[in-house]
């Protein structure tokens, strides 16, 4: 590309070019703190399978394109890190170079059989959340959070669980330059204990490396729930040495939770996809849902979801008051 073409290209738009209502909404109206739950990969891609199977053109090129994707990121680190073991690599990568040649309902039922099915709305999930990502860090908001992966979830069959975290490999790996190149700060949410040793490592490599950075803080919630922090988080004040008498109060307890003082107790914002089908529900956020936070549901599964939707609940989050268990000032 020539000096002139780079400077006749026309410069992205910002997120406030795309929705100028957020330039009336003074900066500390604004959240600090925004917590994104992933929810509704994997019934994401079984609505694009059954649209797949059912002819809708779109959706099979949807779906073959999610094949493809995850096929390349095997071709370039499964051999050296296999998913679960070689073998079961070795198959999952011999049925992703064919599945252009089996009818598409033959390559879902291979996909699902493999466990496999879900890994494609998961990296579809996680290309959002670049997207999302970027786009919220041109707001002034403090902390964003993500949940990718519930302490719950590890009930689920061990060759999805083992994919799982071979992605989070993958994207850490794939992403954390950028994080630094914004002078973004990385947090992970969540029980290390239970994750793969190469993952952990990345983890706590990361949050070192960006440790002194003072952008916007992403958090990443891997093995997280919110019983099980307090469990954790009740072990450690068991075992500290703090003299008896000792009252516990928020910004102690902060020292505690993951984070260990760099996060906020509570998210002012949490945005739930998927969730819109009956009740809503929160899952087990735990403190993450405290008295002054709102929930915001917008009606998408998470891949999904644009920054159309994640706007609607910023400015949702700014209208009204609360005034937590108080009276309003009469004036």
């Amino acid at each position: 590309m020539t000096a002139t073409e780079i400077r006749t290209r026309p410069a992205q738009l910002s997120i406030y070019d795309k929705h100028p209502e957020l330039r009336r909404i003074p900066k500390e109206a604004y959240p600090k703190y925004v917590f994104l739950v992933l929810d509704g990969n994997s019934r994401w891609v079984k609505k694009v399978a059954r649209g797949a199977i059912h002819g809708n053109p779109q959706d099979a090129e949807t779906l073959r394109s999610g094949v493809e994707k995850l096929y390349g990121l095997f071709h370039t680190y499964a051999a050296e890190n296999p998913i679960i073991d070689a073998q079961y690599t070795g198959t999952v990568q011999e049925l992703f170079e064919n599945f252009r040649e089996l009818p598409i309902k033959d390559t879902v039922k291979q996909l699902d059989k493999m466990h496999v099915l879900p890994l494609i709305g998961h990296l579809k999930g996680s290309e959002v959340l670049e997207t999302q990502l970027r786009r919220l860090r041109e707001l002034p908001i403090d902390y964003v959070g993500a949940w990718g992966f519930s302490a719950d979830n590890f009930a689920r069959p061990p060759e999805e669980v083992a994919g799982l975290m071979w992605l989070f490999e993958q994207e850490l790996a794939n992403h954390a330059q950028e994080l630094k190149d914004n002078n973004s700060r990385f947090i992970h949410l969540g029980d290390k204990s239970k994750l793969p040793t190469r993952l952990q490592d990345k983890l706590a490599t990361l949050e070192e490396e960006t440790a002194e950075n003072s952008g916007q803080t992403f958090c990443l919630a891997v093995g997280f729930g919110g019983l099980n922090q307090v469990i954790r988080v009740g072990q450690q004040i068991i075992d500290s040495e703090h003299p008896r008498g000792t009252l516990m109060d928020a910004s102690m307890l902060e020292g505690y939770i993951d984070g260990n003082g760099s996060v906020p107790l509570s998210a002012d914002l949490i945005i739930l996809p998927g969730r819109w089908q009956g009740l809503p529900y929160t899952s087990d956020l735990g403190l993450l849902n405290g008295k002054g936070t709102k929930l915001y549901f917008p009606k998408v599964y998470w891949p999904d979801t644009t920054t159309d939707h994640l706007v609607k609940g910023v400015i949702a989050y700014t209208k009204g008051r609360q005034n937590l268990g108080g009276r309003p000032d009469k004036k």
